[in-house]
Order: structure tokens, then C-alpha cells, then sequence
């Protein structure tokens, strides 16, 4: 692509492009480049304005893509055709995907027979800050040695491409001597990980790009195969807060009676309006077949540093390890897991203790303290909603005790 401008003073060449709709028929360009011994975190140097078909720009949301040389797809795919009819874009009198259909979506070759089952699922797709959709199922399939029992099948679900769209949907080819040696295909595996009392499915899937509601169908057809009690969707946004607080986790739930429970896991309910995410679109889904489903939004550092004289115009976390950390712990407690996430953990303070050194290194090359200044100012005005997991078992044994006494009085 022309117009790429030079490396940044500490970074590689181009590696990320994030592209956004601008409207009127043009798309935003911004490259970005990995800081110096610290590849999670991701510095912006640049932005170049690219013309896109207007119905393009009109019907839908450009997400994150990677170019370039060894270029991978990471935020696969687009954003998701906005629907304008009816619920969740589907028109009222459209029927759902009989059975037959459904066995065609959904190949499940191992039924565990936990008596508890519950699901954690993630995708490659649009709401992926951090990589905390796309790379913290895949963690868990490592960490926990889940075996794979089952997949949906990814017939009609995924373009090839689409004109202005560059590689972003097209798979990942390598060939080695003019032979093919690997392909990189869309995929929605299905892991299980547990005992005969209890059970976790792990999804690890890509977002579709068309036919949502058939997906979606399958996707909670393979649940219910399962036996799946609830399942917890994951998903990242990019903000700017201090990162060296406790992450904000914002979200989204399909039946009104879990609302109190969620209330225990210090999260803050979704009143988003604007395109759908897979993770809110599948909640509506799940509210019409009144199943337990809800998603867990965290909120991901990211820094727009286009105000000070420096090169980089913008920063933010790649793999953001806290935010896996503090999911998995509300996880772990809401699914009575007892995972071991000691390596998780010493993960999260690795990061922190990065970016203490990489914003020394921006600061101390400013000459000036602005950009402390800035990091300052978030702290100040950031207010913090950490998750203390007993707090909530805490005032249930206050209470009883109090019943008592006032019962004995």
C-alpha cells in the first residue's frame, strides 16, 4: 500500500492497520507499530484516508485488520450488516432454522455427562480489545488441556471478499518452495474441560460475516446438545482509563431474573446504542429461546496522543492480559471453577510494569511532563469498580446473623 510512512523511532514496519468508516464513501486508515521489547502493547504512527464504495461505508463497520508482510487476520471479518427490521434486524414473520438444518450446522462427536455444564465462548471479531474475545478461550483450551468434542461448520457464513476491503476477509495463505503449507480457514471449535460434577465448553469461533440468525441458531443448538446451564460471551473495548487500575466491565444479559445475580460481579449494565456486536445480538437471541446467556464487555486501555509533539499518535494494549485476569475471576467464582490463574495474574503485572517503562521513555523524550500530565489527569478523574468476590457472601452472613439476633430478642 503507498503512503506508508516510516517506522517510528522504536518500532517495526507496518504490522497493524485499523481501519474505521469516516462516511461519505471514505475509510479512515491508521498504521501502527510494535514498541520495543514490549510486543502487547501497540503504538499508532500514522493515518492515510482511503475512498470505499458508499454502500460500503453505509451498510457497515470496518474493523481491525493486518497487513503486510506475514500478514494474519486478527479482528476478522466486518463489523455485521446492520439490521433495520425488527428485532435484532430479522424481520417479524421470518421463521427460525428447523432441526434438520440445524444437524447440518452443528457436528458434536463427544457428549460429556457433567451434571453441571456452563460455556465461556469467544470469537475473532469486531469487539475484540485486548484480544480478549479471539485469545482468552485459546488460553483456557492451553491452560486447562480441553479436548476438542465438536465444531460448527462454516458453509454460508463467510465472503471471501469484498471490493475496498483489502485482505481483510481473505484467509491466510503460506506457501513454502510454490506448495501450499498451511491455510488459515474461519473456524468455531467447540473444548470441554471438567469432571463428572462439573463441566466447561470452551467456544473458540470467528464471527460471521452474513446469515447471523442461522449461526446463532447453531450456535445455541450446540449449547443446548450439551446441556450448557448459562453461557458467558467475552468481548473488549478500547477506552481511554488508567491502566493501571482495575478494568471496567460493562454488560449485557438475555433474561431479566439473572440482572440481581450479575449485580455481585461489579458490572456495569450495557445502555449502548448503535451497531451490534455478535455478543449483543446473540443476548437477544438467546432472550426468544429463554436461555441464560450474558456478555462480558472489558474495558481495554488505549491513549489518543495526537495532542502532544511526538510521533506516535495514539497508544494501546494489544493482549491485555488484566482484563483476561479480572474476567476469569469473575468467572471462576460464578461458575465455581477453581482454575488456577496464579500464571494469569503474574501475566497482568508483567504488563503493568511495561507500560510504566514504555510511557518513562515517551515522557522522558518529550523533555516535558504534558504526557505525565495526561496519565495523571485519568488517574484523577477515574472512578474504579473493583470486583471483590466475597463481598457480596460477606453481608448474606451478616444479614443471617442479624436475623438471628433480632429473632432471639
Amino acid at each position: 500500500m503507498s503512503g506508508v510512512p516510516e517506522p517510528c523511532a522504536f518500532g517495526h514496519p507496518v504490522l497493524t492497520c485499523t481501519a474505521w468508516d469516516q462516511g461519505g464513501g471514505q475509510s479512515r486508515i491508521g498504521y501502527t507499530y510494535v514498541l520495543a521489547k514490549s510486543p502487547d502493547i501497540i503504538a499508532y504512527c500514522g493515518t492515510e484516508t482511503r475512498t470505499a464504495p458508499c454502500w460500503l461505508s453505509e451498510n457497515f463497520g470496518l474493523g481491525t485488520c493486518q497487513f503486510g508482510p506475514g500478514s494474519s487476520v486478527r479482528d476478522a471479518g466486518l463489523a455485521g450488516q446492520q439490521g433495520k427490521t425488527g428485532v435484532g434486524g430479522r424481520d417479524a414473520g421470518n421463521s427460525r432454522h428447523a432441526g434438520a438444518e440445524m444437524a447440518d450446522i452443528v457436528d458434536i462427536w463427544d457428549v460429556p455427562k457433567a451434571k453441571e455444564m456452563y460455556a465461556i465462548a469467544g470469537w475473532e471479531q469486531w469487539a475484540n480489545a485486548g484480544s480478549v474475545s479471539s485469545d482468552l478461550p485459546e488460553y483456557l483450551v492451553e491452560h486447562l488441556q480441553a479436548q476438542r468434542i465438536g465444531c460448527l461448520h462454516g458453509e454460508g457464513f463467510y465472503l471471501f471478499q469484498l471490493p475496498a476491503t483489502h485482505d481483510l476477509m481473505r484467509p491466510e495463505i503460506e506457501f513454502k518452495d510454490g506448495h501450499c503449507h498451511k491455510v488459515q480457514r474461519y473456524s468455531n471449535d467447540i473444548y470441554y474441560a471438567g469432571n463428572d460434577d462439573k463441566g466447561l465448553v470452551i467456544f473458540s469461533g470467528c464471527e460471521p460475516h452474513i446469515d447471523v440468525d442461522r449461526y446463532a441458531a447453531g450456535f445455541f443448538g450446540a449449547m443446548q446438545q450439551l446441556g450448557v446451564k448459562r453461557t458467558v460471551g467475552l468481548g473488549g473495548v478500547f477506552g481511554a482509563m488508567p491502566y493501571r487500575r482495575d478494568r471496567q466491565v460493562s454488560c449485557v444479559y438475555s433474561l431479566p431474573v439473572m440482572q440481581k445475580e450479575l449485580t455481585d460481579y461489579a458490572v456495569t449494565f450495557s445502555n449502548y446504542h448503535g451497531g451490534a456486536s455478535l455478543g449483543s445480538y446473540l443476548s437477544v437471541q438467546a432472550s426468544e429461546l429463554n436461555m441464560e446467556y450474558c456478555n462480558f464487555y472489558s474495558m481495554v486501555p488505549a491513549y489518543d496522543l495526537s495532542q502532544f509533539d511526538m510521533t506516535e499518535q495514539g497508544m494501546r494494549v494489544d493482549y491485555d492480559f488484566r482484563a483476561w485476569y479480572e474476567l476469569m475471576r469473575r468467572l471462576n467464582v460464578m461458575f465455581n471453577l477453581q482454575i488456577d490463574l496464579t500464571e494469569l495474574e503474574d501475566r497482568s503485572q508483567r504488563l503493568t510494569d511495561s507500560l510504566d517503562e514504555q510511557v518513562d521513555k515517551l515522557c522522558d523524550r518529550l523533555g516535558h511532563d504534558k504526557l505525565r500530565d495526561y496519565f495523571k489527569h485519568l488517574e484523577a478523574e477515574f472512578e474504579e469498580r473493583s470486583y471483590l468476590p466475597y463481598e457480596s457472601v460477606w453481608e448474606d452472613e451478616l444479614g443471617e446473623i442479624f436475623d438471628d439476633l433480632e429473632d432471639n430478642e
